[in-house]
């Protein structure tokens, strides 16, 4: 199991010092930068000869997923620009789970919503297929967005589209806030192709870096995962925090003792 961290672009080289096998960026961190700041980026980690296995949080409010704001145009022109540069930087998947851009207003027209959505995969996938790169959707909790919180949505939308490099992100967070078993994936497996946990504090939704009191639940994905042959990757997506130098070491001692 390779193990990385969801983090701005400018920890990388304090990822890489701790030991993490790849760094995972925010795609709309990504694409809010100026060609000269992505280019020296795109250098520094060439300099440091260390992966960027993927974008998480693939893109926000300017460019929906789904609503009234949905844009074949603008969706194809965000996928151009993105999956130029995830190529630039190597990148292997795309996550796609946006919660920004997933709101809908009360009452919308949810068979609508899953066109949208469907076309926006398609046509993000279409572009991905370029350059190798995977595009998986995940399934996001339903106090932060209002569509696809269930992971068998995600599924549903993977069989619908049936392409070669459309998948799931699998996360563990989500999964529980919606009551899921997170130990009951046999069936989900098959169309997984990333992994992201975090620690959440008892009683809230926050998105915090793992802790040792998380190796009880970490314990059990390792085995659920482990019965159905998965061997991929891994991220803790945790909220940025100013403790950064204190508590990601401490997340990574946590991970390399549970998935070794």
């Amino acid at each position: 199991m390779k193990i990385g961290l969801c983090t701005p672009t400018r920890n990388i080289e304090k990822v890489k010092e701790i030991g993490y096998d790849y760094i995972e960026v925010a795609g709309n961190e990504i694409a809010a930068m100026t060609d000269e700041e992505f280019d020296a980026f795109a250098a520094k980690r060439e300099a440091l000869n260390y992966p960027v296995a993927g974008f998480n949080a693939y893109c926000n409010e300017k460019t929906p997923i789904v609503g009234d704001g949905f844009s074949e145009e603008k969706a194809k022109a965000y996928a151009e620009k993105m999956c130029a540069r995830g190529a630039k930087l190597g990148i292997k998947n795309i996550g796609v789970g946006a919660p920004g851009a997933r709101k809908l207003p009360e009452g919308y027209d949810m068979d609508k919503a899953f066109a949208q959505c469907k076309k926006f995969l398609e046509i993000t996938a279409t572009e991905a297929a370029k350059y190798g790169i995977n595009v998986l959707f995940e399934a996001l909790h339903d106090r932060c967005c209002d569509f696809a919180n269930h992971t068998a949505d995600g599924i549903k939308m993977v069989k619908e589209l049936n392409m070669d490099n459309l998948r799931i992100v699998l996360d563990f967070y989500h999964m529980e806030a919606m009551g899921e078993d997170i130990t009951d994936i046999k069936d989900v497996m098959p169309y997984v192709r990333h992994l992201h946990c975090n620690h959440t504090p008892e009683g809230t939704l926050d998105r915090e870096y793992i802790v040792p009191e998380d190796e009880e639940m970490l314990i059990k994905i390792r085995e659920a995962v482990k019965a159905c042959g998965y061997d991929g990757t891994f991220s803790i997506e945790p909220n940025d925090t100013p403790d950064f130098d204190k508590v990601a070491p401490v997340s990574y001692a946590v991970m390399k003792k549970v998935f070794g």
